[in-house]
């Protein structure tokens, strides 16, 4: 069986993609949930799996962070805890 490639091709005329989307609403904005829109309240340090609440961020990074227990200082072994309020 052979097929005319040319033949499953759409013409450009066969679809007017702007008209497609005429008359159709936008969707909503979706709901901020990004990293730097949160309030953390605590890290968890990697390496001893206490919580620490000695550290600063900026945008949803940690900039800056110590555990109290075991001397860590490096940003990247903290993990982030829970978001402020986020109790249900």
């Amino acid at each position: 069986m052979t097929s005319d490639p040319d033949r499953l091709l759409p013409t450009p005329e066969a679809h007017n993609f702007h008209a497609t989307m005429e008359g159709v609403p936008e969707p909503p904005p979706r709901k901020r949930t990004l990293p730097e829109d949160r309030e953390i309240d605590y890290l968890i340090c990697k390496q001893c799996s206490t919580p620490s609440y000695v550290f600063e961020m900026d945008g949803g990074r940690i900039v800056d962070a110590q555990c109290l227990v075991c001397g860590n200082d490096a940003t990247g072994l903290f993990d982030l805890g829970e978001d402020a309020g986020s109790e249900d």
